[in-house]
């Protein structure tokens, strides 16, 4: 496909595709606590000068006509974490429709933005959804 391309690809996200809205979770907003975890996408520290960062907005770079993914879809294909200061974003692909899209995930504290860099580095090949549900309490 493009400079992107991995061989971690272990789903097939065409489910996503079929008429079925395209996520629940856009803005971010709703703070959704299981017991007492805490969900990647509801944490307190996601957020980036007043705004929640996930899902990050995506961008279409390659493959099928563009769908204007928004929300919590696609698999994450490649995660790479800046390395300009002061270290507080990470870059995220997916894969959603037979075509790719990068976003921004722009965090605040750049600890924090280290730390989840770490738990994304190990979710590749798992649906953007699936990352938004990893607890994260422990990072509190």
């Amino acid at each position: 496909m493009n400079g992107w391309h991995t061989d971690h690809h272990v789903r097939n996200d065409s489910e996503d595709c079929r008429h079925r809205p395209q996520s629940d979770t856009v803005t971010g907003q709703r703070w959704k606590q299981e017991g007492s975890s805490i969900l990647l996408r509801d944490h307190p520290l996601m957020i980036y000068k007043g705004n929640r960062s996930w899902p990050p907005a995506w961008l279409w770079t390659a493959g099928y006509d563009n769908t204007h993914p928004r929300g919590e879809v696609g698999i994450l294909k490649v995660a790479l974490r800046s390395h300009i200061q002061p270290h507080d974003r990470c870059f995220l692909v997916m894969e959603h429709c037979g075509a790719e899209y990068v976003g921004a995930l722009l965090l605040d504290d750049p600890a924090f933005c280290r730390e989840i860099f770490e738990v994304l580095s190990k979710q590749l090949g798992n649906t953007i959804r699936e990352i938004g549900d990893i607890d994260l309490e422990y990072t509190l």
